[in-house]
């Protein structure tokens, strides 16, 4: 088993965009906004602060009690659209129960959607438009070309906990020239899709079920990139059986320390491409 690391992956593309901020002379502005006191949201705000200052972006963090109404964060975001030195929102999640998550991401202004979880940016991202690839997505496929793997012709599958997420995922693997099959969570383990897992040799995941894939379901794997995480005890695991697949030639993304740090890098350099397009 061959462990693919993010952090180099995610440290390139933070070094690519700080040169770039560095030489612009622009400054990117981030507006982040965190509702309610969950733990790993808390964590993941901070990462990408951290991040963000060593790169040279603006980033305003906006905190909220979990008991804050849904008006006051559309309102909040309505501010932050009118803000020219506010290149990009985002709306931590999970948000608390009883927000309606897509109106709130709904109320973002599709110029500053710097997640890509807006409907108008999904839309034109499968509607053609490449460069509007979600954050998470295309963190994916930023690990994916760091393993250096080729796709074309390769026979992949895509273990999806939504039907959004298994059609912005099919969609990039199918233009590098993979064959996709999309099975949803609670399906895999039917009969009806042994086939497709039997004979993949790629595989993306993001279910956040600790120990959900193991190398008996995968036996022709040559790359499996784990975008699933779940906390069980205080501590942080994936979808993938690890220990599984030791004595295997499979490549694989680990949790933590896999995609979570790419995914951070490129929510920054896209938020840098939003502040250039002004």
């Amino acid at each position: 088993m061959r462990l693919l690391l993010g952090k180099p992956v995610a440290e390139k593309i933070l070094d690519d965009v700080k040169k770039k901020i560095a030489e612009s002379g622009v400054t990117p502005g981030l507006a982040v906004i965190l509702v309610g006191n969950d733990k790993p949201s808390q964590a993941y705000v901070f990462i990408k602060e951290k991040k963000a200052a060593e790169i040279g972006i603006h980033f305003e963090k906006f905190v909220l009690p979990k008991e804050v109404s849904e008006s006051d964060i559309v309102e909040l975001i309505r501010k932050l659209n009118n803000r020219q030195e506010i290149h990009g929102i985002i709306v931590q999640m999970p948000l608390p129960l009883g927000i309606d998550a897509d109106k709130v991401v709904a109320t973002i202004n599709p110029n500053k959607d710097a997640d890509g979880f807006h409907a108008d940016t999904i839309g034109k991202f499968l509607g053609g438009d490449k460069e509007r690839i979600p954050v998470f997505p295309m963190a994916i496929m930023e690990m994916v070309k760091a393993s250096g793997i080729s796709l074309h012709g390769k026979s992949a599958v895509v273990v999806a906990n939504s039907h959004r997420f298994g059609d912005l995922m099919k969609k990039p693997l199918f233009d590098e020239g993979t064959l996709v099959d999309v099975i949803f969570c609670d399906e895999l383990e039917s009969q009806s899709h042994r086939g497709a897992l039997v004979n993949a040799q790629i595989m993306i995941t993001a279910c956040g079920r600790g120990g959900l894939i193991r190398r008996n379901m995968v036996p022709k794997a040559a790359l499996i990139i784990d975008g699933g995480i779940i906390e069980i005890s205080n501590k942080i695991f994936g979808d993938v059986d690890l220990e599984s697949f030791e004595g295997t030639d499979t490549a694989i993304s680990p949790v933590p320390g896999g995609v979570g740090p790419v995914t951070v890098a490129c929510l920054l350099r896209r938020v840098t491409e939003l502040a250039f397009d002004k």
